[in-house]
Protein backbone atom coordinates (compact mmCIF):
# COMPACT_ATOMS: atom_id res chain seq x y z
CA UNK A 1 0.00 0.00 0.00
CA UNK A 2 1.82 3.34 -1.41
CA UNK A 3 1.87 6.07 1.92
CA UNK A 4 0.20 9.35 1.63
CA UNK A 5 3.40 11.67 1.42
CA UNK A 6 3.44 15.38 2.78
CA UNK A 7 4.70 18.22 -0.37
CA UNK A 8 7.51 20.41 0.24
CA UNK A 9 5.55 22.96 1.01
CA UNK A 10 3.70 21.17 3.59
CA UNK A 11 7.06 20.81 5.09
CA UNK A 12 7.68 24.10 5.10
CA UNK A 13 4.77 24.77 6.59
CA UNK A 14 4.98 22.50 9.55
CA UNK A 15 8.31 23.71 10.09
CA UNK A 16 7.58 27.33 10.10
CA UNK A 17 4.69 26.58 12.53
CA UNK A 18 7.29 24.29 14.90
CA UNK A 19 9.85 27.40 15.19
CA UNK A 20 7.42 29.89 16.33
CA UNK A 21 5.75 27.09 18.38
CA UNK A 22 5.78 28.36 21.89
CA UNK A 23 8.64 30.71 20.94
CA UNK A 24 6.24 33.77 19.09
CA UNK A 25 5.16 34.15 22.94
CA UNK A 26 8.90 34.85 24.43
CA UNK A 27 9.80 37.05 21.91
CA UNK A 28 12.62 38.66 24.84
CA UNK A 29 15.37 38.61 26.26
CA UNK A 30 17.86 39.57 28.46
CA UNK A 31 19.23 41.61 25.40
CA UNK A 32 16.72 43.33 25.97
CA UNK A 33 16.35 46.54 23.06
CA UNK A 34 19.38 44.12 21.32
CA UNK A 35 17.24 41.32 21.38
CA UNK A 36 16.60 41.98 17.62
CA UNK A 37 20.81 41.67 17.27
CA UNK A 38 20.39 38.62 19.37
CA UNK A 39 17.93 37.10 16.70
CA UNK A 40 20.86 37.57 14.02
CA UNK A 41 23.33 36.19 16.08
CA UNK A 42 21.59 33.26 17.06
CA UNK A 43 20.63 32.46 13.05
CA UNK A 44 24.50 32.69 12.39
CA UNK A 45 25.16 30.29 14.74
CA UNK A 46 22.78 28.00 13.55
CA UNK A 47 23.71 28.08 10.03
CA UNK A 48 26.14 25.36 10.37
CA UNK A 49 24.03 23.31 12.42
CA UNK A 50 21.27 23.94 9.65
CA UNK A 51 23.43 21.99 6.64
CA UNK A 52 24.13 19.63 9.05
CA UNK A 53 20.52 18.43 9.84
CA UNK A 54 19.50 18.98 6.02
CA UNK A 55 23.03 16.79 5.04
CA UNK A 56 21.97 14.01 7.12
CA UNK A 57 18.51 13.45 5.47
CA UNK A 58 19.54 14.42 2.00
CA UNK A 59 22.36 11.28 2.13
CA UNK A 60 19.03 8.80 2.55
CA UNK A 61 16.04 10.39 0.39
CA UNK A 62 13.06 9.20 1.71
CA UNK A 63 14.30 7.75 5.13
CA UNK A 64 13.39 9.36 8.19
CA UNK A 65 16.35 10.48 11.48
CA UNK A 66 15.66 6.84 12.99
CA UNK A 67 16.18 4.99 10.12
CA UNK A 68 19.22 6.52 9.22
CA UNK A 69 20.80 6.32 12.42
CA UNK A 70 19.85 2.04 12.60
CA UNK A 71 21.61 2.07 8.79
CA UNK A 72 24.86 3.75 10.02
CA UNK A 73 25.38 2.46 13.42
CA UNK A 74 23.00 -1.39 13.64
CA UNK A 75 20.30 -1.80 15.56
CA UNK A 76 22.39 -1.91 19.45
CA UNK A 77 23.70 1.34 19.04
CA UNK A 78 21.17 2.83 16.20
CA UNK A 79 18.68 1.87 19.18
CA UNK A 80 20.22 3.66 22.00
CA UNK A 81 21.02 6.75 19.76
CA UNK A 82 16.98 6.79 19.00
CA UNK A 83 16.26 6.39 22.88
CA UNK A 84 17.94 9.52 23.84
CA UNK A 85 16.20 11.43 21.06
CA UNK A 86 12.71 9.67 22.24
CA UNK A 87 13.69 11.17 25.75
CA UNK A 88 14.52 14.19 24.31
CA UNK A 89 11.25 14.73 22.87
CA UNK A 90 8.91 13.25 25.29
CA UNK A 91 10.85 16.30 27.79
CA UNK A 92 10.09 19.13 24.68
CA UNK A 93 6.60 17.71 24.70
CA UNK A 94 6.00 17.65 28.60
CA UNK A 95 7.52 21.46 28.57
CA UNK A 96 5.21 22.22 25.75
CA UNK A 97 2.23 21.19 27.25
CA UNK A 98 3.12 22.97 30.69
CA UNK A 99 3.41 26.53 28.54
CA UNK A 100 0.05 25.83 27.76
CA UNK A 101 -1.66 25.45 30.77
CA UNK A 102 0.42 28.17 32.36
CA UNK A 103 -0.73 30.29 29.53
CA UNK A 104 -4.12 29.37 30.39
CA UNK A 105 -3.47 29.87 33.94
CA UNK A 106 -2.07 33.42 34.04
CA UNK A 107 -4.14 35.08 31.04
CA UNK A 108 -7.65 33.73 30.66
CA UNK A 109 -8.90 30.94 33.76
CA UNK A 110 -7.18 31.42 36.61
CA UNK A 111 -9.47 29.29 38.35
CA UNK A 112 -9.75 26.44 36.24
CA UNK A 113 -7.88 23.52 37.61
CA UNK A 114 -4.20 22.55 35.30
CA UNK A 115 -5.32 19.60 34.55
CA UNK A 116 -8.27 21.01 32.02
CA UNK A 117 -6.75 22.59 29.47
CA UNK A 118 -3.85 19.75 29.50
CA UNK A 119 -6.74 17.10 28.60
CA UNK A 120 -8.18 19.14 26.00
CA UNK A 121 -4.37 19.74 24.61
CA UNK A 122 -3.48 15.72 24.83
CA UNK A 123 -6.79 14.57 23.25
CA UNK A 124 -6.51 16.75 19.69
CA UNK A 125 -3.01 15.68 20.08
CA UNK A 126 -3.44 11.88 20.02
CA UNK A 127 -6.32 12.57 17.34
CA UNK A 128 -3.59 14.14 14.86
CA UNK A 129 -0.99 11.51 15.63
CA UNK A 130 -3.73 8.51 14.90
CA UNK A 131 -5.04 10.29 11.36
CA UNK A 132 -1.03 10.46 10.33
CA UNK A 133 1.77 13.29 9.18
CA UNK A 134 -0.18 13.38 6.33
CA UNK A 135 -3.14 15.28 8.11
CA UNK A 136 -0.93 17.19 10.10
CA UNK A 137 0.35 18.74 6.79
CA UNK A 138 -3.07 19.16 5.53
CA UNK A 139 -4.25 20.90 8.48
CA UNK A 140 -0.83 23.22 8.59
CA UNK A 141 -2.10 25.10 5.23
CA UNK A 142 -5.49 26.08 6.98
CA UNK A 143 -3.31 27.17 10.24
CA UNK A 144 -0.15 28.81 8.88
CA UNK A 145 -2.45 31.43 7.01
CA UNK A 146 -4.35 32.11 10.32
CA UNK A 147 -1.25 32.74 12.23
CA UNK A 148 0.60 34.74 9.64
CA UNK A 149 -2.41 37.48 9.50
CA UNK A 150 -2.55 37.50 13.18
CA UNK A 151 0.85 38.33 13.94
CA UNK A 152 0.59 40.71 11.04
CA UNK A 153 -2.32 42.55 12.33
CA UNK A 154 -0.84 43.31 15.62
CA UNK A 155 2.63 44.51 14.03
CA UNK A 156 0.96 47.21 11.80
CA UNK A 157 -1.31 47.69 14.50
CA UNK A 158 1.12 48.76 17.00
CA UNK A 159 3.15 51.37 15.06
CA UNK A 160 1.38 53.98 16.89
CA UNK A 161 2.32 53.01 20.39
CA UNK A 162 5.72 52.17 19.10
CA UNK A 163 8.74 54.58 19.78
CA UNK A 164 11.97 54.09 18.35
CA UNK A 165 13.96 55.82 20.88
CA UNK A 166 13.64 52.22 22.97
CA UNK A 167 15.77 50.71 20.27
CA UNK A 168 19.12 53.17 22.06
CA UNK A 169 21.67 52.35 22.83
CA UNK A 170 22.41 50.49 19.82
CA UNK A 171 24.29 47.08 20.70
CA UNK A 172 24.77 48.61 24.25
CA UNK A 173 24.59 45.03 25.67
CA UNK A 174 27.11 43.75 27.49
CA UNK A 175 28.59 41.25 25.66
CA UNK A 176 28.43 38.10 27.59
CA UNK A 177 24.65 39.11 27.98
CA UNK A 178 24.15 39.78 24.38
CA UNK A 179 25.89 35.79 23.62
CA UNK A 180 24.12 34.46 25.67
CA UNK A 181 20.66 35.69 24.82
CA UNK A 182 22.16 34.53 21.06
CA UNK A 183 23.22 31.01 22.56
CA UNK A 184 19.44 31.03 23.92
CA UNK A 185 17.64 31.48 20.94
CA UNK A 186 20.10 29.17 19.02
CA UNK A 187 18.77 26.23 21.47
CA UNK A 188 15.18 27.50 21.37
CA UNK A 189 13.87 27.63 18.78
CA UNK A 190 16.41 27.30 15.85
CA UNK A 191 18.13 23.89 17.00
CA UNK A 192 14.85 21.92 18.23
CA UNK A 193 14.16 21.58 14.26
CA UNK A 194 16.14 18.36 14.91
CA UNK A 195 13.24 16.85 15.81
CA UNK A 196 11.64 17.42 12.59
CA UNK A 197 14.00 15.56 10.75
CA UNK A 198 12.31 12.59 12.38
CA UNK A 199 9.52 13.37 9.58
CA UNK A 200 11.32 13.10 6.41
CA UNK A 201 10.20 9.61 6.05
CA UNK A 202 6.78 11.31 5.19
CA UNK A 203 7.81 13.78 3.08
CA UNK A 204 8.30 13.45 -0.79
CA UNK A 205 11.56 11.73 -1.57
CA UNK A 206 12.42 13.95 -4.13
CA UNK A 207 12.05 17.07 -2.01
CA UNK A 208 14.99 19.24 -1.42
CA UNK A 209 15.99 18.81 2.72
CA UNK A 210 18.06 21.99 2.07
CA UNK A 211 15.18 24.44 0.89
CA UNK A 212 12.67 23.21 3.07
CA UNK A 213 15.38 24.17 5.94
CA UNK A 214 16.09 27.51 4.93
CA UNK A 215 12.87 28.61 4.19
CA UNK A 216 11.60 27.57 7.24
CA UNK A 217 14.42 29.73 9.15
CA UNK A 218 14.74 32.58 6.78
CA UNK A 219 10.79 33.49 7.29
CA UNK A 220 10.69 32.58 11.33
CA UNK A 221 13.59 34.87 11.68
CA UNK A 222 11.61 37.62 9.92
CA UNK A 223 9.17 37.49 11.96
CA UNK A 224 11.41 36.94 15.01
CA UNK A 225 13.38 39.95 14.36
CA UNK A 226 9.73 42.13 14.08
CA UNK A 227 7.77 40.75 16.81
CA UNK A 228 11.61 41.16 18.89
CA UNK A 229 11.57 45.17 17.33
CA UNK A 230 7.88 45.64 17.80
CA UNK A 231 8.37 44.36 22.01
CA UNK A 232 11.22 46.60 22.32
CA UNK A 233 10.19 49.90 20.62
CA UNK A 234 6.28 49.83 22.44
CA UNK A 235 8.37 50.94 25.91
CA UNK A 236 6.97 48.14 28.38
CA UNK A 237 9.65 46.46 30.75
CA UNK A 238 8.86 43.29 29.24
CA UNK A 239 11.26 41.42 31.85
CA UNK A 240 8.53 42.01 34.13
CA UNK A 241 5.68 39.51 32.51
CA UNK A 242 6.09 35.96 31.58
CA UNK A 243 4.19 36.06 28.00
CA UNK A 244 6.20 38.96 26.59
CA UNK A 245 4.60 39.09 23.69
CA UNK A 246 1.41 38.88 24.85
CA UNK A 247 2.09 41.71 27.08
CA UNK A 248 3.15 44.13 24.48
CA UNK A 249 0.51 43.49 22.01
CA UNK A 250 -1.95 44.24 25.21
CA UNK A 251 -1.51 47.95 24.92
CA UNK A 252 -2.48 48.10 21.39
CA UNK A 253 -5.90 49.31 20.41
CA UNK A 254 -8.30 51.35 17.85
CA UNK A 255 -9.89 53.80 19.75
CA UNK A 256 -12.45 52.89 22.30
CA UNK A 257 -13.92 50.15 20.53
CA UNK A 258 -11.43 47.66 19.37
CA UNK A 259 -9.47 46.49 21.97
CA UNK A 260 -8.04 43.32 23.59
CA UNK A 261 -5.69 42.76 20.00
CA UNK A 262 -3.79 40.51 22.14
CA UNK A 263 -6.32 37.63 21.64
CA UNK A 264 -4.54 37.38 18.13
CA UNK A 265 -1.16 36.75 19.20
CA UNK A 266 -2.67 34.14 22.06
CA UNK A 267 -4.83 32.41 18.87
CA UNK A 268 -1.33 32.11 17.09
CA UNK A 269 0.61 30.95 19.98
CA UNK A 270 -2.35 27.84 20.74
CA UNK A 271 -1.80 27.25 16.74
CA UNK A 272 1.95 27.01 16.64
CA UNK A 273 2.53 25.13 19.75
CA UNK A 274 -0.33 22.79 18.86
CA UNK A 275 1.81 21.99 15.71
CA UNK A 276 4.95 21.50 17.87
CA UNK A 277 3.46 19.56 20.07
CA UNK A 278 2.25 17.09 17.61
CA UNK A 279 6.05 16.87 16.33
CA UNK A 280 7.37 15.98 19.36
CA UNK A 281 4.67 13.21 19.50
CA UNK A 282 5.69 11.93 16.22
CA UNK A 283 9.17 12.10 17.06
CA UNK A 284 8.34 9.62 20.39
CA UNK A 285 6.07 7.70 19.18
CA UNK A 286 8.25 6.62 15.38
CA UNK A 287 11.09 5.89 17.81
CA UNK A 288 9.74 3.99 20.91
CA UNK A 289 8.15 2.57 17.56
CA UNK A 290 11.65 1.37 16.54
CA UNK A 291 13.33 0.43 19.94
CA UNK A 292 10.19 -2.48 20.43
CA UNK A 293 10.11 -2.92 16.59
CA UNK A 294 6.62 -2.03 16.27
CA UNK A 295 5.73 -1.38 13.08
CA UNK A 296 2.66 0.87 13.39
CA UNK A 297 3.76 3.92 15.89
CA UNK A 298 0.09 5.44 15.87
CA UNK A 299 -0.58 2.61 18.26
CA UNK A 300 1.81 4.24 21.14
CA UNK A 301 -0.46 7.84 20.26
CA UNK A 302 -1.89 7.58 23.47
CA UNK A 303 0.87 6.21 26.32
CA UNK A 304 3.32 8.67 24.76
CA UNK A 305 0.81 11.44 25.05
CA UNK A 306 -0.12 10.36 28.61
CA UNK A 307 2.98 9.91 29.61
CA UNK A 308 4.02 14.02 28.38
CA UNK A 309 0.94 15.28 30.15
CA UNK A 310 2.06 13.67 33.64
CA UNK A 311 5.59 15.21 33.11
CA UNK A 312 3.75 18.60 32.68
CA UNK A 313 2.24 18.56 36.03
CA UNK A 314 5.07 17.17 37.67
CA UNK A 315 7.84 18.71 36.60
CA UNK A 316 7.90 22.27 37.59
CA UNK A 317 5.81 23.57 41.03
CA UNK A 318 5.33 26.82 39.68
CA UNK A 319 5.56 28.98 36.58
CA UNK A 320 8.49 30.50 38.42
CA UNK A 321 10.59 27.12 38.43
CA UNK A 322 9.24 26.32 34.35
CA UNK A 323 11.23 29.50 33.41
CA UNK A 324 14.29 29.22 35.60
CA UNK A 325 14.25 25.89 33.73
CA UNK A 326 14.93 27.91 30.20
CA UNK A 327 18.59 28.65 31.33
CA UNK A 328 19.46 25.31 31.66
CA UNK A 329 17.80 23.74 29.30
CA UNK A 330 20.29 25.36 26.12
CA UNK A 331 23.14 23.28 28.04
CA UNK A 332 20.51 19.96 28.22
CA UNK A 333 20.02 20.18 24.73
CA UNK A 334 23.32 20.83 23.68
CA UNK A 335 24.09 16.96 23.15
CA UNK A 336 20.50 16.16 20.93
CA UNK A 337 21.11 19.48 18.89
CA UNK A 338 24.59 19.67 18.17
CA UNK A 339 27.14 16.56 19.77
CA UNK A 340 24.44 13.37 18.43
CA UNK A 341 23.73 14.85 14.73
CA UNK A 342 27.51 15.99 13.87
CA UNK A 343 28.28 12.20 15.05
CA UNK A 344 25.01 11.18 13.06
CA UNK A 345 26.62 13.14 9.67
CA UNK A 346 30.18 11.50 10.55
CA UNK A 347 28.54 8.03 10.34
CA UNK A 348 26.47 8.82 7.44
CA UNK A 349 29.25 10.20 5.00
CA UNK A 350 31.26 7.24 5.78
CA UNK A 351 28.53 4.77 5.32
CA UNK A 352 27.76 6.06 1.88
CA UNK A 353 31.15 6.92 0.97
CA UNK A 354 31.62 3.23 1.49
CA UNK A 355 28.99 1.99 -0.59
Amino acid sequence: MQKNLISTKQAIYILIMFILGNSVMYTGSKAKQDTWLAVIIALVLFAPMMMVYARIVSLYPGKNLYAIVIDVFGNFFGKAIISLYVLYAISLGSLLMRNFSEFIHVVAMSETPKIVPLVFLFTLSVWMIKSGVETLGRWVRVALPVVFVSLLVTLFLSVKSMDFSNLKPVAGTEFNILMGSAFTIFSFPFAETVLFTTLFGSVKADSNPYKIYIYGIVICTLFFLAAGLRNAVIGLSLGMFYFASYAAVSVISLGEFFTRIEVLIGLAFLLDLFVKLCVCMFAASMGISKIVNIKNYKELAIPVGLLMMTLAIILFANILEMYDWLDIYKYFALPFQVILPLIILAGAEIKTRLK
